[in-house]
């Protein structure tokens, strides 16, 4: 949905919402339609968490919470859409409500927390079971044996309190392949727990950074490398489209396919730190992996600052760090590692024993992830998800004369972003999207631009 043609269809102004369901329905099969009684709510989305998670303010005329009552197990039924959008760009999805907070009596306004069934599931799913195969394989089997469930409830009748079980079942998407095989025993994990160190132990069988991540987006769940996603971005228009940064309130145009790229506000939240780089590990560690059975151990070095160039980064090939070449102790970042390799004797490099030489690579690229991090906010969209990558125009902030009638881009900075977070604020009337954006590198600031038009943008 990057053509800006295509955005504007059906949309009045940036940010419209078409709030199909917001319901609330008891463990009793009581319905309620929550449309009014909405002052706002919030869908949170993020590559660091396993499930989504909301919030939903709501002011209370009819005393719901006593008559029916509310206690804090129902369920939310949220279904939204941008207008003119595809039906498969609806976020849809039945939550499960956690908690009560901030509840007030005179007027009665309160806020429901609510989190995935997925994450109930999880916690009361204990897993005592051996794995063996590829380790992309068993993510699959954990998420469909333990994880996937229909999505929820879809209420066809508010009248007659006709609920259905939505027949539709969560998806993962496996972003990418693993090389390497694994066997282990779990030992009461929860399934969530399980595909955390399954992430810890794979190795891609395309690329070489082992980002991995496991998460879920408005659309399905995913496991992959970041390093996956920033290929796509190089061989592909993997892209939401080009935003800009414009000062709050100033529009240079009133036409909406324009608006809606455009950064209502921008704020940088963190710059690279060299001390919390030095001392988790980013730009080296060592492992001393003990061998128990063959009584010897091995150390295993891994320097960052000479790999980097070896992975890919949302910037290109050409992308160069946020540092230059900092003096580093290799040794100031180690850990011991009990290795026994042997122990699985029918899966030949066992992920166990692979271990030590993924950890300094895992370890320094996913900390790439935090070295620039931004906050901007932008009118919603619900084609977008978490993990997509979206192209920013970053504003050059150097003086320029009055004759000067182009925008000044930052070509250090500008470029493409991983979406790593995304906040989902709605109200009756509109939806925002508050992202938090990273970038892993620098692109060169030497290659040919043609200066953009203020008006051509915006």
């Amino acid at each position: 949905m990057s053509d800006t043609q295509a955005i504007a269809q059906g949309l009045q102004t940036p940010g419209d919402v078409d709030i199909q369901q917001l319901y609330l329905v008891t463990p009793r099969g009581k319905i309620i339609n929550l449309d009014s009684y909405l002052v706002e709510f919030n869908i949170y989305e993020d590559i660091f968490n396993k499930t989504m998670t909301g919030d939903i303010l709501l002011s209370d005329s009819r005393n719901l919470i006593k008559e029916l009552p509310i206690l804090g197990d129902e369920f939310i039924v949220i279904r939204i859409k941008t207008p003119g959008f595809d039906e498969r760009d609806i976020i849809n999805k039945t939550f499960r409500i956690t908690s009560i907070t901030d509840r007030k009596t005179f007027p009665s306004i309160y806020i429901l927390n609510f989190t995935s069934i997925e994450d109930i599931m999880d916690i009361v799913s204990p897993i005592y079971k051996s794995f063996s195969g590829e380790v992309s394989a068993i993510v699959q089997q954990i998420f469909f044996d333990y994880i996937q469930n229909s999505k929820g409830y879809v209420i066809e009748n508010l009248n007659n309190e006709t609920i259905l079980k939505n027949s539709d079942k969560t998806k993962i998407v496996i972003l990418t392949e693993t090389s390497n095989k694994i066997k282990f025993v779990s030992p009461g994990w929860t399934p969530f727990k399980c595909l955390s160190w399954l992430c810890s132990r794979a190795i891609p069988k395309e690329g070489k950074a082992c980002n991995f991540l496991f998460y879920e987006t408005n659309k399905f769940f995913v496991f992959g490398s970041m390093e996956t996603i920033f290929r796509l971005g190089r061989i592909s228009n993997y892209s939401i489209g080009t935003y800009h940064y414009n000062p709050p309130g100033v529009y240079k145009t009133v036409e909406t396919n324009k608006k809606m790229f455009v950064i209502e506000d921008l704020a940088i939240i963190s710059s690279s730190n060299s001390l919390d780089s030095y001392s988790r590990g980013h730009y080296g560690s060592t492992v001393f992996s003990i061998d128990l059975i063959n009584k010897n151990y091995e150390e295993i070095i891994y320097d960052h600052i000479t790999e980097y160039k070896k992975y890919e980064h949302l910037s290109g090939l050409n992308s160069f760090p946020f540092y230059s070449q900092p003096v580093r102790n290799l040794d100031s970042s180690k850990i011991v590692y009990i290795n026994q390799p042997g122990l699985h004797s029918n899966i030949e490099g066992n992920a166990n024993e692979k271990y030590p030489y993924i950890h300094g690579n895992r370890t320094s690229n996913l900390f790439e992830l935090t070295n620039f991090r931004m906050k901007i906010t932008i009118p919603g969209r619900t084609d977008i998800v978490v993990g997509s990558l979206m192209d920013i125009i970053f504003p050059e902030v150097s003086p320029r004369d009055d004759r000067d009638i182009t925008k000044h881009e930052d070509k250090l900075f500008s470029g493409k972003y991983l979406i790593s977070a995304i906040r989902h604020k709605i109200n009756p009337v509109r939806h925002y999207m508050i992202l938090e954006v990273v970038k892993d590198g620098l692109q060169n600031d030497n290659r040919p631009t043609n200066p953009t038009v203020f008006t051509d943008v915006l």
